[in-house]
């Protein structure tokens, strides 16, 4: 039948929070017309402009690719589930083990003892199969590589010399934590790297969440770094375990692939959340 499928939100684009409309997630960056006034220099201050809208969407473009990536990936999972891995598919029908004989053809009054049917256009069992193969394609488009990086212009030289004579410095990136993070030590095992995978989102869940909710400057940054820590390195092993299943050939569990969409959508919280 046509049934329904999940699919990534068009708005958010999978991440369950909606950028700033001020700044569409990337910061505020009123500092630089300190540096660069924009009356002193508007030939170059507009074609900055201009490099920087390119570059913002390009960066959006890889990040809806990877989502899209992630999300044909579920859907690829789910619309393989109990189809026939001998079938062969045509523009017209798909031939499969026979479903009620399982190939046996033993008295089967449904494929007249040959082990396999065909399936007509327009049938559930053909349709089933038709929609693997579009998913497959789509996927296989999406894997080629991300998007080219763009080819900006050279800047008008003209004005290349002005600054302002005191220009006003960046804000500086404050980071409440003691110290350099440790270096992450990767299990040997599949299992094991999902499970230290597992209880790194829970505790980056729970920082992130006291973050949010704390109404002390101080704690809100401690706790967003710390979160952000916890699921990068979740974000990691998720995808370590990833690299090395298919490493093996082994198949991929489809709660593997939910778990480090999860994740993902918790590290751009608390990317955001993070000072």
């Amino acid at each position: 039948g046509k049934g329904q499928a999940q699919i990534v939100c068009a708005k958010c684009e999978g991440s369950a929070m909606i950028p700033c409309a001020a700044c569409r997630g990337y910061g505020d960056g009123s500092w630089l017309a300190g540096v660069l006034p924009p009356a002193s220099a508007p030939a170059l201050c507009h074609a900055l402009a201009e490099q920087a809208a390119t570059l913002r969407e390009w960066f959006e473009e890889r990040a809806r690719r990877e989502m899209r990536l992630k999300e044909f990936t579920l859907r690829l999972a789910d619309a393989k589930k109990d189809l026939d891995a001998t079938a062969k598919l045509t523009d017209d029908t798909v031939d499969i083990v026979c479903p009620k004989c399982k190939a046996s053809g033993s008295a089967c009054e449904e494929c007249w003892n040959a082990g396999r049917r065909e399936y007509q256009i327009g049938t559930s069992q053909f349709e089933r199969y038709a929609v693997a193969q579009r998913i497959d394609r789509q996927l296989k488009e999406l894997e080629k590589g991300p998007a080219p990086l763009p080819v900006l212009p050279p800047l008008p030289e003209i004005e290349a010399g002005v600054v302002a004579k005191d220009p006003v410095k960046p804000p500086p990136v404050q980071n409440p934590s003691a110290g350099p993070a440790p270096a992450l030590a990767v299990p040997k095992s599949v299992e094991d790297m999902i499970k230290k995978a597992d209880e790194l989102y829970e505790t980056g869940k729970t920082h992130l969440e006291k973050s949010k909710t704390s109404q002390d400057n101080q704690t809100w940054q401690d706790e967003a770094v710390k979160a952000l820590q916890d699921l990068k390195n979740a974000q990691i092993l998720y995808t370590a375990a990833q690299e090395a299943l298919d490493a093996k050939g082994a198949p991929m569990p489809k709660s593997l692939l939910e778990k480090h969409h999860l994740n993902m959508q918790a590290l751009v919280m608390a990317r955001k959340q993070a000072p």
